[in-house]
């Protein structure tokens, strides 16, 4: 999940300022082995949903034998707003047994006061407020079957507690999930992976298919279900440009609780886009750009992303009501060795309640 959009650009040159002179910690042993390392960055920044935000991210990275290897990154998350939220997350992407499994892992516990303006591609601008207090754990391990290719179990555990502080009652009555949902998920992922790279990558296609059910008879208050495709690809050009493209798709089905509604997350997809503010049981998002090379340990992109939600999968091609991106970033290499980057993108977001410019820091790349 991305950090907060940060509408100052001052604040992104202090951050990038902090990350030039973090401390980073390496052992490197014979035949190109490298030993513990480590990263501790700020998180500060500003939104309208926010307020200011304040935090910290820490970067854990395990000991691998070959240089030329996936390596595991431990991520730490914990952060909090003057207007009320916090959150805390634990983000492992880990390969293992010799690069042969894959586990990756989202855990945080967050307390997040937010809005609903309802279902759909066009909703009004009179909305509810509520609280979520929440719980979630969302779990993919894959083995590799063959060179490329991966499948294994998805989990995702979620309690969520809502409390509607104005207008919910009366704007959206009986909502699903409006008194708050359990979710217990179980699924799979099947994935083919022929990327060179996994954080930043130059050249290859990833793609992968991802179902999961919540049904009641493991304990959530709500029975449905999620598809998701991904399909994502990066083509070398001169002098060391890269053009990447992707196409992200999901699909939901049954009593989906209103707070888990399909919507794109603003930070990988639809990037500046205000999550949450238009969703529905299904979304799509298109997202192309040009990666420049990186020059000591900087670099950019620009980029472009049209994205829709509505009711399935079939209306996600209509030219209605679509949500439009266009931007520029710059890149900072953290670590250079693993094409590990902090991203700064900046997004003029077209949605169909207005314009609006954000600014976007994440670590990786969106895809």
């Amino acid at each position: 999940m991305a950090l907060p959009f940060i509408q100052r650009p001052l604040t992104a040159a202090l951050l990038l300022l902090f990350v030039a002179t973090t401390p980073a910690a390496w052992a490197t042993g014979a035949g190109g082995a490298r030993g513990w390392g480590w990263n501790a960055l700020p998180i500060v920044g500003r939104s309208a949903e926010t307020g200011w935000i304040f935090g910290g991210l820490g970067l854990l990275y395990p000991p691998k034998e070959d240089s030329t290897a996936r390596g595991t990154i431990l991520r730490l998350d914990v952060y909090g707003s003057t207007e009320g939220q916090a959150k805390v997350a634990f983000k492992p992407d880990a390969y293992l047994q010799e690069g042969s499994l894959h586990v990756q892992s989202e855990t945080y516990y967050a307390y997040w006061p937010a809005q609903y303006f309802g279902q759909g591609p066009v909703t009004g601008s009179d909305s509810g407020v509520y609280v979520s207090n929440a719980f979630h754990s969302e779990n993919n391990v894959e083995w590799q079957l063959l060179p490329g290719l991966w499948l294994g179990p998805s989990l995702t555990v979620r309690f969520d507690g809502i409390d509607w502080k104005e207008q919910g009652d009366t704007l959206f009555p009986g909502v699903p999930g409006g008194d708050g949902a359990n979710e217990v998920g179980l699924g799979g992922r099947l994935s083919w992976d022929a990327r060179d790279n996994a954080n930043a990558a130059s050249s290859g296609v990833y793609a992968s298919l991802e179902g999961l059910v919540f049904p009641e008879f493991l304990g959530s208050s709500l029975g449905y279900r999620v598809g998701r495709g991904d399909l994502r690809g990066y083509l070398p050009l001169p002098w060391n440009f890269v053009a990447a493209a992707a196409l992200f798709v999901e699909q939901q089905g049954g009593d989906v609780p209103f707070h888990r509604l399909s919507t794109p997350d603003g930070g990988n997809r639809l990037r500046g886009f205000v999550k949450n503010r238009y969703r529905d049981m299904a979304h799509g998002v298109a997202s192309a750009e040009i990666r420049s090379p990186m020059i000591w340990r900087l670099g950019g992109t620009l980029f472009g992303e049209v994205g829709r939600v509505d009711r399935d999968l079939s209306s996600l091609a209509s030219s209605d009501h679509l949500m439009k991106v266009v931007g520029v970033g710059g890149r900072f290499a953290l670590q250079p060795g693993e094409r590990l980057n902090i991203r700064v993108d900046l997004s003029r977001v077209a949605v169909p309640d207005g314009l609006s410019t954000q600014l976007t820091l994440d670590i990786c790349e969106a895809f």
